[in-house]
């Protein structure tokens, strides 16, 4: 009976090779978005463009926060979801997050926030066929495209303009680490609202990204999520980043595939983070790693021209 159903899902399932070189115009999160309000009472902001205008410090960020295997896995972090039923056992509570990039994109381009043992399935095989008939490289642009950052602020382009002004190929590593850190609760956690929860996240994605701090000196993280009134305050950054794609070698930033590999009180502490609801990964926040990060080397046709919807 399994067979038949998984058989029938994959019969349905989307063919996201529609998506390999051209943009969404929408997603099912965002149209989720809309759909929560009275007709016209809400917009999106949605900016996409290609992976060579995202600073590479905004990539590593992202990654180390997110999804440390993602160039070295199929779409499934084993490791992640072993650890995640694990602690669940032990703690006799449903299972933290650990959704890879892929995994969340799946949800994103085509699902919803529910955790249905039915829309899982389906999750899970959408991310075998992204994974099969898309390239890593555009894996990670669509992911940086489209993931939510806010009310209504979908991709690392909206997010950039909204929170500090400026393009997204314009953005310092601190405000990369600020929009890494937004996304396991981009509601109530980001550069407007500047929780306590937000700002330990954003130390901790830059001191696991760049280095400079000692991540045993970040303390443990607060243990519950605050939802602060929106007010952009201080969040606007120092004008002057890394334009487009850095020469790292120059700028500093250590190559992705020579990343440390973090400690275990790290990871300890990592793991007592939550997602809120109207989070990117609604199953609980997984923790990250950087022992596998590595460069793509898989080929691809160039990415979709710039196009902007309102």
């Amino acid at each position: 009976m399994g067979a038949v159903v998984a058989g029938l899902l994959w019969i349905t399932l989307p063919d996201p090779r529609e998506y390999a070189t051209e943009w969404p115009e929408r997603t099912a999160y965002m149209e989720g978005w809309l759909d929560g309000a009275e007709a016209g009472a809400r917009s999106i902001a949605y900016r996409p463009v290609p992976l060579s205008r995202i600073p590479e410090s905004l990539h590593r960020a992202v990654l180390v926060s997110e999804d440390a295997g993602f160039y070295g896995h199929g779409g499934f972090d084993w490791h992640e979801m072993g650890a995640a039923m694990r602690e669940a056992w032990e703690e006799r509570e449903l299972p933290r997050g650990a959704s890879t990039i892929s995994q969340q994109l799946a949800r994103n381009l085509y699902l919803s926030p529910s955790r249905n043992p039915l829309r899982k399935l389906r999750e899970a095989l959408i991310t075998r066929r992204i994974e099969a008939r898309l390239s890593k490289n555009r894996i990670l642009e669509l992911y940086l495209n489209v993931i939510e950052f806010g009310p209504g602020i979908y991709g690392v382009e909206a997010a950039a303009r909204h929170y500090f002004g400026k393009s997204v190929s314009g953005l310092s590593r601190r405000e990369a680490a600020e929009l890494a850190a937004t996304i396991p609760s981009p509601r109530g956690n980001n550069p407007a609202t500047r929780t306590r929860s937000f700002q330990w996240r954003a130390r901790l994605a830059h001191a696991r990204a760049f280095g400079g701090v000692e991540i045993d000196t970040l303390g443990p993280p607060p243990d519950t999520i605050e939802v602060a009134p929106p007010s952009l305050g201080d969040s606007l950054g120092a004008a002057g980043g890394e334009p487009g794609v850095p020469d790292t070698s120059r700028a500093g930033l250590p190559r992705l595939d020579t990343l440390r590999a973090d400690t275990a009180a790290d990871t300890a502490r990592a793991d007592t983070t939550r997602r809120e609801p109207g989070s990117n990964d609604p199953a609980g926040e997984r923790p990250a790693r950087t022992d596998s990060i590595r460069p793509d080397t898989t080929s691809r046709r160039g990415s979709p021209a710039p196009r902007e919807i309102r």
